[in-house]
């Protein structure tokens, strides 16, 4: 159980890292930062699920 909670804290983490450059980056490199903010999102609410910890999604991944 604690390796979910880490697992969540991660990916949590990876999010909040790649939201902030969201709004300073254009094209290619914003579309980058939006898909590793996605990415850590999906796979977040995948280690919820496994740890049937609620809720599963966050509303705005990323946020503090």
């Amino acid at each position: 159980a604690s390796a979910l909670k880490l697992a969540i804290q991660i990916e949590d983490g990876v999010a909040q890292a790649w939201r902030p450059v969201l709004p300073v980056t254009q094209d290619a490199d914003r579309a980058t930062a939006l898909a590793a903010l996605i990415e850590a999102a999906v796979r977040a609410t995948r280690w919820r699920r496994l740890a049937a910890v609620s809720p599963v999604t966050m509303a705005f991944p990323g946020r503090p």
